[in-house]
């Protein structure tokens, strides 16, 4: 069944074509439709046209069913968290039930749980549905089509997203073997006239072994054979200059990092932790002061708590168990994911060893560098690329190759820091420790505000980077590509897996290495954050106008979620 169709819709930016559709996009039921495209391509605004909240400068938008748009995040989250809004936008427009249902980043802030049960809703849902995101491992499990916007062009591919790349590179292969063809076929022309134009200048002159008066008998014989090859090669070049220049397609430059730029790490360990515990004053959201650090971590707190997951502190102040005796050693060199819940403490950990927590060991030579997204790492009155050349030791050239890698281009290192998008901040921030004189990196969440071909850039950097790296990140796409250990973080306990994490995956260790209890707790806490997510989906059919019987039906199931999740809570 038909529910919408788009034929030739174009739109513009003052004079700027933002993007142009060439073929018609017709969506049925059952259809999942990705759209992917660099940051600032014009996504968000297409997906503003397919829903007719904004017209299109040319072409036209028809619906042959209900639809229902999830916007952006704008600026009016009032005093919902980033996860909190994004489930709350993601339900209004879930509990429509529309024929079409356009969900604009329905994952952005979200933990691994909560991906995956959005992931989950977006595969079942009976009608059609059009998504933005940046999240390759959801477009791979949700999409059918993807629809590409690149440089104002609207390309539809069949399949998910792998299956995209997969056409993409055989696009990409054709277009170097039509640039070599072409470049042979030039190279033979300008060759043949470079002869004839020699052969035309010495046809002209008579051999020098004729007498004079044969060579006067052959001077029209002469001139007429230099004029024809003179015609000849001029054919050749107007065949030439019609073929046009033969464009080379664009390729990114390698990355070669000097491995001998940082001073190297010696020994076993680069980071060494022991039987640390991590706690925090539930009542505090923010992260902890040094002194609130060092007292966490204290033999006093871990006194305090005992054997239960939470303790006092302070007369009356409740204290939350972020993480119990963790003991690992990370050797030079590893690239650690730091994977786990929202709220389990893997940014606080990232900072505690930032901030030389009690119970945290750096070798004598480690020089970190820390990435944390309210960190201000920029000079704002400073270029890109004054920002990245500062404190580094790698020339020019180097800087400039990572920042292309990064999809900076020529004029863009010129931006200050002070213009630059929020994905053109975090990119320059990750350059400048790149080519810092670290040899340890913690980063936290690197890829929140990357669109995916920065996010797959920024891959290839990390992946070829010769020093130690702790990521936390919910990019389970980069985590794999990426990661040859996994520390995995849950309900105060956690899990230390030598290898990658498809294999951490496949072992399902975070499902066995905690005990009965803790299992327990783990299946409350996914129900909890599902029935959260179906609560803010009634509250939102609850505010549309229904039937008697619907709202009745509602009501009740409003009581029963009401009353469930309160007894998750409560423990009970």
């Amino acid at each position: 069944m038909l529910l919408l169709e788009a034929e030739r819709i174009e739109k513009f930016v003052g004079e700027r074509k933002l993007f142009a559709l060439e073929q018609p996009l017709k969506l049925y039921a059952g259809d999942r439709l990705g759209i992917v495209g660099m940051n600032g391509a014009g996504k968000s605004t297409l997906l503003h046209v397919l829903a007719g909240e904004t017209e299109p400068d040319a072409g036209s938008v028809h619906s042959h069913g209900t639809v229902s748009l999830m916007k952006q995040w704008g600026d009016d989250a009032g005093d919902w968290s980033g996860g909190e809004e994004t489930r709350r936008r993601f339900a209004e427009a879930y509990a429509m039930q529309a024929d079409v249902l356009l969900a604009d980043e329905p994952t952005s802030h979200l933990d691994l749980p909560g991906i995956e049960e959005v992931e989950r809703m977006l595969r079942d849902y009976s009608g059609a549905v059009v998504l933005i995101a940046h999240d390759r491992q959801l477009l791979d499990a949700v999409c059918t089509r993807i629809l590409e916007l690149e440089e104002g062009k609207l390309k539809l591919y069949t399949g998910n997203y792998s299956e995209y790349l997969e056409m993409k590179q055989i696009e990409r292969d054709q277009a170097w073997l039509a640039y070599e063809k072409k470049k042979a076929k030039r190279d033979q022309l300008i060759e043949a006239i470079e002869g004839r134009k020699k052969r035309a200048g010495r046809a002209v002159k008579p051999p020098r072994s004729s007498s004079s008066s044969e060579a006067r008998m052959g001077k029209d014989y002469f001139g007429s054979k230099a004029a024809k090859l003179e015609k000849n090669a001029k054919a050749l070049e107007r065949r030439l200059e019609k073929m046009g220049e033969a464009e080379k397609p664009r390729e990114l430059p390698e990355v070669r990092f000097d491995i001998h730029a940082s001073r190297p790490i010696r020994g076993k360990s680069a980071i060494r932790i022991e039987d640390l515990t991590l706690a925090v004053p539930e009542r505090r959201e923010s992260l902890l002061d040094a002194a609130d650090w060092q007292h966490a971590a204290s033999g006093e707190m871990r006194r305090l708590l005992g054997d239960t997951e939470e303790g006092r502190h302070k007369g009356e102040e409740r204290v939350r168990v972020l993480l119990r005796h963790l003991t690992v050693h990370i050797p030079p060199g590893a690239k650690v994911a730091i994977m786990g819940a929202n709220g389990t403490g893997k940014s606080t950990l990232l900072s505690g060893i930032a901030q030389g927590l009690e119970g945290i060991r750096l070798a004598g030579s480690a020089k970190v560098g820390y990435f944390h997204q309210k960190l201000k790492l920029l000079q704002e009155q400073a270029t890109v690329l004054e920002n990245v050349m500062e404190g580094s030791d790698y020339p020019e050239s180097m800087v400039r190759t990572v920042l292309a890698r990064l999809l900076f281009k020529r004029e863009d290192v010129w931006k200050k820091a002070a213009v630059l998008s929020g994905g053109e901040r975090v990119k320059t921030a990750l350059a400048k420790l790149f080519l810092g004189s670290y040899n340890v990196l913690l980063l936290d969440e690197p890829t929140n505000y990357l669109d995916i071909r920065s996010r797959e850039e920024l891959e290839q950097v990390l992946k070829v980077y010769p020093g130690t790296i702790l990521l936390a990140t919910h990019d389970r796409r980069l985590a794999e590509a990426l990661a040859d250990h996994v520390l995995y973080m849950e309900n105060g306990k956690w899990t230390w897996h030598d290898g990658t994490y498809s294999s951490f995956q496949q072992r399902a260790v975070k499902r066995t290495v905690t005990n009965t209890a803790a299992d327990d707790r783990q299946r409350n806490e996914e129900e909890l954050m599902r029935l959260e997510l179906e609560l803010h989906v009634v509250l939102a059919r609850l505010s549309v106008p229904a039937t008697d019987e619907e709202q009745a039906e509602m009501d009740a199931r409003f009581r029963e979620l009401t009353a469930r999740i309160r007894q998750l809570r409560e423990g009970s």
